[in-house]
């Protein structure tokens, strides 16, 4: 600072010999730095600790050793459980598209269906039939696992949200629509256990090996295309698709359950299908999820790679029918003429 000083004090006398103007300007921008100067000696401190308090706030803490395990151990968690459930839901769909094609052959060749409605399923029928079961209880065991561990269980609600699964939903406003209680018409989505027993009930229906239970769902789901109903399917991936869920619950009252209208076939199977898809969550909501628990180290999860990515254990067969019904949700209620 001395030299400066020293070095304004020679040119002080030389400014005595600048136009007015000139010594204007010196004067006027000397001033403003003598001001600048000040003001930034006084305000240093407080720049400082608004500086120290972003940098904390930016900063990535790094969780310790033992709840960086834990963290990884409950991303694996959620990654197995919702795993095992988009490989049962694939297996399903696979298994039930097998059983649809093999029963459309043998039903062709025999056009009588009624000859035979209450006889066993042949051999390959009936392999196809335990393929399907299987599947029924390995995606009833994957629900109740998610419904046993709270972290899963928040993420299945949070992902309905996300994913607005309201297939279920819509299925009761047009029932309510036409007569049936909110009682009846109503299966939440967010109600697992509740699920879990259609589940059982179509496994166990299915166990008796025989063309009715099995010849049920394929009508239910042919009733699509009768003329009066004119809601026929757009290709054969989403004709199997509604096959699946009706072996799983179709709902068919007659014109006098119905309050008095049309006979219904209302493909609830179908229906909670699409919404447990739905309800599978993404990376970003399963994060979220793990941001609830772990919340001191919410900025780590923002880069952290989560397991779950559902193309690894849904098939994109299965994935496109969704899609498609997603877009073709009336042929989950069908209105059948008189």
């Amino acid at each position: 600072m001395e030299k400066f000083w020293d070095a304004v004090a020679k040119i002080l006398p030389i400014l005595t010999f600048y136009p007015g103007w000139a010594k204007a300007i010196f004067l006027t921008t000397f001033a403003c730095f003598l001001v600048s100067v000040f003001v930034f000696i006084t305000l240093y401190p407080a720049a400082t600790r608004q500086q120290k308090a972003v940098e904390v706030a930016t900063t990535v803490e790094e969780p310790p050793s033992d709840v960086r395990i834990s963290i990884e151990q409950t991303d694996g968690t959620l990654t197995k459980l919702y795993a095992d459930l988009g490989a049962g839901l694939t297996d399903l769909y696979s298994s039930a598209t097998s059983l649809r094609l093999h029963t459309l052959d043998y039903t062709t060749a025999r056009p009588d269906v009624q000859q035979y409605m209450s006889d066993p399923l042949p051999p390959n029928l009936r392999a196809d039939a335990v393929e399907v079961i299987g599947a029924i209880d390995r995606v009833r065991a994957a629900l109740v696992a998610i419904n046993q561990n709270s972290m899963a269980a928040e993420a299945w609600n949070k992902a309905a949200q996300v994913h607005k699964a309201d297939a279920l939903a819509g299925l009761k406003t047009q029932l309510t629509s036409v007569g049936f209680s909110a009682r009846e018409a109503s299966i939440p989505i967010t109600d697992i256990p509740y699920l879990v027993q259609f589940l059982s009930i179509a496994s166990q229906r299915l166990r008796a090996f025989d063309f009715a239970s099995v010849l049920t769902a394929v009508l239910a789901t042919n009733s699509a295309d009768i003329k009066g109903v004119g809601k026929g399917y757009d290709n054969a991936a989403l004709r199997s698709l509604i096959f699946t869920g009706n072996l799983i619950f179709a709902f068919v009252p007659g014109a006098q359950t119905a309050g008095g209208r049309h006979a219904l076939v209302v493909s609830f199977g179908s229906a909670m299908l699409l919404d447990v898809y739905k309800c599978i969550p993404d990376a970003p909501t399963l994060r979220d999820v793990l941001k609830n628990k772990y919340t001191r180290y919410s900025k780590y999860l923002d880069t952290y790679q989560v397991g779950l990515k559902s193309e690894r254990f849904i098939s994109s067969d299965l994935s496109q029918a969704m899609s498609e019904l997603e877009q073709r949700k009336d042929l989950l209620f069908l209105e059948l003429p008189s």
